[in-house]
């Protein structure tokens, strides 16, 4: 027995819903891992140039880079990657929120290894303020972000 066309289709649709839900329930998660980790990084540069000392910051910030790659890799791992494109094809917002988990592991990891530094910091800066923007677009859009 084969299938029709549209009942793939309609398959390949569902599958591709049920993986947008299981990365964005993932992306939800880790926002606020997200959000630690750039306001860690600011605030080691900012606590370093008045000569403070930054080992707890820069801890967090590693740690946090840490877990943003575990918590992602345990979904990730099981997720076809041709999937994971179409379904980011399909979900710009979970496109948007991947780049910026993405960031946040490097800025952690930078961070935590090497320090602060202004490059790292301006980054994280960009990094944090639109998190706002995109828990309003995905409100207005109806993609439930938080």
């Amino acid at each position: 027995m084969t299938a029709r066309p549209s009942e793939l289709y309609v398959h390949h649709s569902c599958l591709r819903q049920n993986l947008g839900v299981i990365v964005g329930g993932v992306l939800r998660r880790s926002a606020w891992v997200v959000l630690i980790v750039g306001f860690a990084v600011i605030l080691t540069y900012t606590l370093g140039e008045d000569g403070h000392p930054t080992v707890i910051l820069r801890i967090v910030a590693g740690v946090g880079a840490l877990a943003l790659v575990v918590m992602y890799a345990r979904v990730m791992r099981d997720m076809p990657g041709r999937q994971l494109k179409s379904v980011a094809r399909q979900r710009q917002m979970l496109a948007v929120r991947i780049l910026q988990l993405v960031a946040a592991v490097v800025l952690g990891a930078l961070t935590a290894a090497i320090g602060a530094m202004t490059v790292p910091a301006v980054a994280a800066s960009v990094l944090v303020l639109p998190l706002p923007v995109v828990v309003i677009v995905g409100a207005v859009t109806g993609e439930r972000l938080w």
